[in-house]
């Protein structure tokens, strides 16, 4: 993409020098000019003035595109002497795009007006921009804000009177996922002893945290270049989730299993190695799940299905507890997903489809959801209240 830089501002009353690093950008905040001037002229006008603000990108009426502050400095753009409505986005942590706008009529130039529109190019080309900046600095589209998500100022105009338009918008900042969903354990085997977890697929991304070689992972998704996204605990119990290179990741496809036996019929599996750790799902007696790791006191780290914590192993006991058995689909078509309750829905299956229930588990829901499989294959879990035992 081609930009403009022949035109920075370098007057401190429009900009702060700061030095920013990929780690400290952290959002996107869309702008309108609220004027009628080209990108150019908008450049040229806080380059040469002193007004106490700016934009690092100014994105002009035919698709150009001018930059004025440079991404390493903050720009003046969303600051308020009033009430911040995000709780997080300031100008030292973002990057603001300001589009060149159009007016019906000109005879005023209100905020409130609701005439104001972008050009095609326009917005085309703020949205190349943006994606280019998303992927330079690991921003994901949620951290993509109006001037208005940050202090209700009425910017820019065209998004806030129409709030269709910016959702439309923001399904352009959108980059083909091309990578596979997974489910599977590795361990860190890397020869500096660390790996570096990412906020992106790739070494361009900011990192922000590591883990020690021989650290259980939860592997969840795989990427054509081969990163892989994926989540662990740290030794005080901390759920980490981002993105760590492939080539430093060992499969570990053999890792026991057990059977949940617990006294009160539900085992809880929590996010830290202890009674008081945040719970995470009830797994009911006779659920099989994975057992990845000893933990302290006796504790071990499970995966099961989609969920990935910690439960007492006192009350695990050795696979041959549960006995399967088939069950068939009852009430009309029946969502398969990935996990109790909230997981991804992985099949829909007709009435009548024979399943193999292969365990249960207490879901956040109050219902007992099945695990189950279709032809010999665990496919996931279904709702207990779906399936008739024959």
């Amino acid at each position: 993409m081609q930009i403009n830089r022949s035109i920075l501002c370098t007057n401190t009353c429009n900009m702060q020098p700061a030095g920013r690093t990929a780690k400290d950008i952290r959002y996107i905040v869309v702008h309108y000019v609220g004027a009628l001037g080209d990108a150019k002229a908008n450049c040229q006008y806080y380059a040469s003035s002193s007004v106490g603000a700016s934009a690092h990108y100014y994105v002009g009426f035919a698709g150009d595109i001018w930059q004025s502050v440079s991404d390493q400095n903050i720009a003046w753009h969303c600051g308020t002497y009033g009430t911040y409505y995000h709780p997080d986005c300031r100008n030292a942590n973002s990057i603001g795009v300001e589009m060149c706008v159009r007016k019906k009529n000109a005879s005023t130039l209100y905020a409130s007006d609701t005439d104001w529109y972008f050009e095609k190019e326009t917005i085309e080309a703020a949205a190349g921009l943006i994606r280019e900046l998303m992927e330079q600095y690991g921003i994901e589209t949620d951290h993509i804000l109006r001037h208005y998500d940050v202090t209700h100022k009425i910017c820019p105009a065209p998004f806030v009177h129409n709030p269709k338009a910016w959702e439309d918008f923001k399904t352009l900042l959108k980059t083909e996922d091309r990578s596979a969903k997974v489910n599977y354990v590795a361990a860190v085997e890397s020869p500096d002893g660390i790996l570096m977890l990412r906020t992106g697929p790739g070494t361009s991304y900011p990192s922000v945290g590591s883990a020690k070689t021989g650290t259980v992972v939860n592997v969840r998704r795989e990427y054509p270049n081969g990163w892989r996204y994926c989540r662990y605990y740290d030794g005080g119990g901390k759920l980490w989730e981002g993105y760590m290179g492939g080539a430093y990741l060992k499969p570990c496809p053999d890792y026991p299993h057990m059977i949940v036996k617990s006294p009160d019929g539900i085992l809880n599996m929590r996010k830290y190695p202890h009674p008081t750790g945040e719970f995470i799902i009830g797994l009911r007696n006779g659920y099989n799940v994975g057992v990845l790791q000893d933990a302290q006191n006796g504790w071990k780290l499970l995966l099961c299905g989609d969920s990935f914590g910690y439960a007492d192993g006192a009350y695990l006991t050795e696979v041959g507890g549960y006995q399967s058995w088939t069950g068939k689909i009852t009430g009309g078509n029946l969502r398969i997903r990935t996990e109790p309750v909230n997981g991804d829905i992985r099949y829909v299956l007709a009435d009548g489809t024979l399943l193999e229930i292969t365990g249960e588990i207490m879901g956040s829901d109050g219902y007992i959801w099945y695990q189950v499989k279709k032809d010999g294959n665990a496919i996931g879990c279904c709702r207990s209240d779906f399936v008739r035992k024959i």
